[in-house]
């Protein structure tokens, strides 16, 4: 069986028609049960499809893949720590400095888009092969900036083109894995992406401390140097290069040549902008938690500025110890993904075997929510518990300690969510709800830095706090939404679901 990423990838599959090559969906003929047109009937069981790959290359493509997006998520926050200094060196206030992250995080929102139909023209590999490249010659020509406006500029190409490579992350695991197993490489690839951040803060406080503000820009090039030196022998995964590369009828640049370019990109809009603006628009389930996974992942972002700026106020701590306070977050996030596999390897597969062992099917995803439903009542108090406990008098482990209650809340709620949606929708629908809910949560990571610092300025830190804190309170029911009546939700969907998912929709359009 295929995993749900690669179902959700519009993957090219070609077919010969007069001599010249077409571009048609894969995913169609997967959903509707149909052979793969121009594809070896033998390749289910063929030893270099990726899905048969053995564990250990398996993994290491997985690793490859979540170092990448750990380098460039790194690259973006390890800016952070620089842009007092930068504001110095400029002769700018720190919030106009603090643009350039912001530029970054916004940068990545074009990653879905960019990465589905490039690696459709052109296969996973080479999108790996070259973000991180491409991405270091604008950090590096942020390095060497001589003015605000260009470094603020190169900061923004630098994210633009390497976000390919972090969102083609998840469907080249998808490529792997076979559904039964996406999970956990999911799992550890989100903690990735939500976590990663947080650790640049910390690096970036010693390359700042002992160095300047363009010692941010060099570590940045060291890290992306060395793992792309660990990338050397990353495969490719996408199935249709996979097997056009190994023919030796059919040269990669006549590949190149053939392949119907303007098809590809048709079908890659289609699926990243005008269904997945359909389905955040109209579609319940992916509204309710795109809108909270957006909301979360920024108050996340927010406390990369929030919560060194606080200790550096009101604990007069240094550069270097002001990154250690963003220790606790990533603390939450690590124990939110290890409880999230506890999880799975106990309650859910012995729900699973049950179900299985009697009528048949699969365990409703809604019962597998309840990780979301406790981060949800959780994620409020430790916004207001950081509000209020970075205090002079109050030792400074007890606001630590409530990042993290909050990292645990954060990752349980965004990891929880998009592993909901990966279990309900299926084909070009699941791609067109990855893309909605990502690049939500990078537009809302991209906003919320924005205004912390004049928030923290204006109003005290406490009540600066208690605003996200309160805002946080709306969102609450949401997920108490999906999982009292996801059921229903899923029933009257217009848009492509799994074959359980299905199949409960025409049961309940039969009961009517």
């Amino acid at each position: 069986m295929h995993s749900p990423f690669i179902h959700h990838s519009p993957v090219s599959v070609l077919s010969n028609n007069g001599g010249s090559i077409h571009a048609t969906s894969a995913i169609g003929a997967a959903s509707t049960g149909g052979d793969r047109e121009g594809l070896d009937p033998s390749w289910k069981n063929d030893q270099e499809n990726p899905q048969n790959w053995n564990l250990q290359r398996k993994c290491y493509n997985t690793l490859i893949a979540l170092l990448y997006t750990f380098a460039i998520l790194f690259a973006g926050a390890v800016y952070l720590p620089a842009h007092s200094a930068l504001a110095v060196h400029f002769g700018v206030s720190s919030t106009v400095t603090i643009v350039g992250f912001m530029l970054f995080t916004l940068g990545l929102a074009f990653g879905p888009a960019l990465g589905i139909i490039l690696s459709d023209i052109f296969g996973r590999r080479p999108i790996f092969g070259l973000a991180l490249p491409l991405s270091c010659i604008f950090t590096m020509g942020a390095g060497l900036s001589t003015n605000l406006s260009t470094l603020l500029m190169c900061r923004f190409l630098a994210a633009v083109v390497a976000s390919p490579a972090v969102a083609i992350g998840f469907f080249m695991i998808g490529d792997m894995w076979t559904v039964e197993k996406t999970k956990f490489p999911t799992m550890i690839y989100v903690l990735g992406v939500c976590g990663g951040p947080h650790l640049g803060p910390i690096i970036g406080g010693f390359a700042v401390n002992y160095g300047n503000w363009a010692w941010a820009m060099w570590l940045t090039l060291i890290v992306s140097a060395v793992i792309y030196m660990l990338s050397y022998f990353m495969s490719e995964t996408h199935e249709t290069w996979v097997l056009y590369t190994r023919q030796k009828c059919l040269r990669i640049t006549e590949f190149i040549r053939k392949v119907n370019r303007l098809a590809t990109i048709k079908n890659g809009l289609q699926v990243t902008t005008v269904r997945a603006v359909k389905m955040l628009l109209f579609e319940p389930i992916v509204t309710i938690s795109s809108v909270y996974i957006g909301f979360v992942f920024g108050c996340m972002f927010q406390t990369l500025v929030s919560v060194p700026l606080v200790f550096t106020k009101v604990y007069k701590v240094d550069l270097i110890e002001s990154g250690f306070s963003e220790l606790g977050i990533s603390g939450g996030m690590l124990v939110s993904v290890l409880v999230l596999i506890i999880l799975e390897l106990t309650v859910h597969q012995r729900a699973q075997k049950r179900v299985m062992s009697g009528l048949g099917g699969n365990v409703a995803p809604e019962e597998k929510l309840q990780l979301v439903l406790l981060g949800s009542i959780m994620f409020p108090i430790g916004l207001f518990w950081w509000a209020w406990s970075a205090r002079e008098k109050i030792h400074w482990f007890l606001p630590i300690l409530s990042g993290v209650a909050l990292g645990f809340a954060g990752l349980s709620i965004i990891l929880g969510l998009t592993l909901y949606i990966q279990e309900i929708y299926s084909g070009d629908t699941l791609t067109s709800a990855i893309v909605a809910t990502t690049t939500m949560q990078w537009l809302l990571g991209a906003i919320f830095p924005l205004f912390t610092i004049p928030m923290y300025e204006k109003l005290t830190i406490g009540w600066a706090g208690s605003v996200m804190a309160f805002t946080s309170l709306v969102f609450v029911p949401l997920p108490w939404v999906l999982w009292k009546w996801g059921r229903d939700l899923r029933a009257v969907t217009k848009f492509e679901v799994n074959v359980f998912c299905e199949k409960e929709r025409r049961e309940a359009s039969t009961a009517v």
